[in-house]
């Protein structure tokens, strides 16, 4: 006897559902990023698809740019460092 068609059709629609996911997370930062997107942007752009804040750190980690975080509703949530070597 074959699986239950309702148990099958729930699991593919659970993993169309993580498919879609991941796609916006793969499309949105490309997208901003063909656009000529600078660091700042970009941060901005991952944290608001992940939720998280987002920190992004040069070879000698000093903060290029952050974003996202529980702050980011008052502010822009953006800060660029002055550092831009490494």
């Amino acid at each position: 006897m074959a699986g239950d068609p309702d148990t099958a059709r729930s699991s593919l629609s659970r993993q169309n559902s993580v498919y879609r996911r991941t796609m916006a997370v793969c499309d949105e930062p490309a997208g901003a990023a063909l656009g000529r997107a600078d660091l700042a942007r970009l941060t901005e752009v991952f944290a608001q698809l992940v939720g998280k804040r987002v920190v992004l750190l040069n070879t000698a980690f000093r903060l290029r740019a952050q974003a996202g975080g529980s702050d980011s509703l008052r502010c822009s949530g953006i800060r660029q460092s002055p550092f831009r070597g490494g």
